[in-house]
């Protein structure tokens, strides 16, 4: 990579996309959360919440 190049380290995903990306519902994913079995979201805010990519990504690879 170049001096001037930036590299993301960073992407986060709303609920909307760690459903499709799973295959999982909400409530599905909340519950593995709370059994500590899926990565937590990161509070950006009192209402917004991210995952992520990284974490879902490894999560996956994990299934497999």
């Amino acid at each position: 990579m170049e001096k001037n190049e930036k590299k993301i380290d960073l992407l986060l995903l709303d609920w909307k996309q760690v459903m499709s990306l799973t295959g999982l519902c909400r409530g599905t994913i909340q519950r593995e959360i709370d059994a500590g079995k899926f990565p937590k979201p990161v509070k950006l805010s009192d209402r917004v919440m991210r995952f992520k990519f990284e974490e879902i990504k490894n999560w996956r690879d994990e299934l497999k």
